[in-house]
């Protein structure tokens, strides 16, 4: 059982800031995705739509952001894949 003594409490702190550290190191580390990666998750989140808190799919809200990012794509394929993916259901 954790009971709050001064030294118990200087150990949560100590826990906190070293978890904080190691969270912002990872942070810090990160890659920037792939076009592919990018494209990947887009399509997915396109093809199978979460819903807002009204029960109404958020396919628009995905296929605005697609769009956005089609404009930074290098990579051809993945650019190809996602431009598809947009115009099958932008008809």
């Amino acid at each position: 059982m954790f009971r709050y003594a001064p030294q118990n409490i200087r150990y949560a702190d100590t826990l906190c800031e070293i978890t904080h550290t190691q969270n912002m190191e990872n942070f810090e580390k990160k890659e920037k995705a792939t076009d592919m990666e990018l494209a990947s998750f887009l399509i997915q989140h396109i093809n199978n739509p979460c819903e807002d808190l009204q029960g109404n799919n958020i396919r628009d809200f995905y296929i605005r952001e697609a769009k956005r990012a089609l404009d930074t794509f290098q990579d051809p394929q993945a650019k190809q894949l996602l431009e598809n993916t947009i115009k099958r259901y932008s008809e």
